[in-house]
């Protein structure tokens, strides 16, 4: 296949398959499921083969598909993709990898829906306390133990370990 028809094939169906999911989600309307299957098949080819990958809307559909084929680190590992694709569209945010994300929160961010997400703010929060704690004086617990589920609980491991610090 040529370059462009690849670049082609790979915008077209990932176009196709957010309209797809819109109405099936929206609509009931289950005949638009086909779409939504062959945009995974093609999201699985694109994943597995690297002259696939050239297209820019090829980020974008390993993205959309990228839990359903356990290819998030490779798809959102670079901080510069991840960044741009998370701009776009903030609910991935639960797909990028906490080194990832860590990163991202280090530069500047002007999606303003992020900072409703408790695992962005989770990142903001580790990332500041990270910085004012250079000398290392007070402990504060990795970044997994801030995104799991107890993390909102007093007496959970983070809650504890960050009341200890004050």
């Amino acid at each position: 296949y040529s370059s462009k028809l690849k670049d082609l094939v790979v915008e077209v169906s990932y176009a196709l398959s957010e309209l797809s999911k819109l109405f099936v989600e929206y609509r009931g309307l289950k005949q638009f499921g086909k779409q939504i299957e062959f945009a995974q098949t093609l999201a699985a080819k694109v994943g597995a083969e690297v002259d696939w990958q050239n297209c820019p809307s090829s980020v974008r559909l390993l993205v959309s598909f990228c839990q359903e084929n356990k290819n998030t680190e490779k798809v959102l590992g670079d901080c510069e993709v991840a960044f741009d694709e998370l701009e776009a569209t903030p609910e991935i945010i639960d797909q990028i990898p906490d080194a990832t994300l860590l990163k991202i929160v280090l530069n500047s961010v002007s999606n303003a829906m992020l900072y409703e997400s408790p695992r962005f703010c989770s990142a903001v929060i580790f990332s500041l306390l990270k910085k004012w704690n250079k000398q290392e004086n007070f402990f504060i617990p990795e970044f997994e133990h801030w995104v799991g589920n107890s993390s909102d609980m007093l007496d959970s491991y983070l809650g504890k370990s960050i009341v200890s610090c004050f």
